[in-house]
């Protein structure tokens, strides 16, 4: 059963678990490992058996200079990006990314997370993030579930989500939780023209 389930899952995780002595190419391909065959995958430990493949899913991140770097040798939004490309590589049905950008600056935050929801589009793959940044959540997603104390506070469309909410949702928490809540208007407006699952 796992066998079939695990290369239809993709993970992102916010500390992407990547051996230092790893070169980005080795842990990108290692997306594909659930759907190889044992010798292939063996293969690519060697020498690795889609140069092409791992590359241009690096070039998506931006990453494409960073093929055969060591994984110690990276910043930690470089790693971040560079489990990204192993979930982009994979292509799985169901994407699951907790905290994907909690690394990376504001803008290219915004930029991976567009790209992550606009791969899920393109193949009809449901994503499921787990973000703290309210904006972002907001400008990219069509529905928000919103967990307080972990229980499911709401989960509504994004036009549904409004600043009352917002501010119930972080009620007694610290002034920095709430801040998000400033571009909650051009969020909307960007969440408009954008789907996902």
């Amino acid at each position: 059963m796992l066998q079939t389930l695990r290369p239809r899952l993709g993970l992102i995780h916010q500390a992407a678990p990547l051996p230092g002595r790893q070169r980005a190419v080795t842990a990108v391909l290692a997306g594909r490992l659930g759907q190889w065959p044992l010798w292939k995958s063996l293969a690519s430990l060697l020498y690795p058996q889609d140069l092409a493949g791992a590359h241009a899913a690096l070039a998506r991140l931006d990453l494409a200079d960073k093929l055969f770097a060591r994984c110690d040798q990276l910043s930690g939004g470089q790693l971040q990006r560079v489990g990204i490309a192993r979930v982009l590589y994979q292509q799985p049905e169901l994407i699951l990314a907790d905290e994907p950008v909690s690394a990376l600056d504001p803008a290219l935050a915004r930029q991976t997370i567009a790209l992550l929801v606009a791969e899920a589009e393109q193949r009809q793959a449901t994503l499921v993030a787990s973000l703290h940044a309210v904006d972002l959540a907001l400008g990219h997603f069509s529905r928000i579930v919103g967990l307080k104390a972990g229980r499911i506070a709401f989960d509504l469309p994004v036009a549904a989500v409004d600043a009352a909410l917002l501010q119930e949702l972080y009620a007694g928490e610290t002034p920095a939780a709430a801040e998000p809540l400033a571009p909650f208007a051009a969020g909307r407006q960007a969440a408009a023209r954008a789907a996902c699952c």
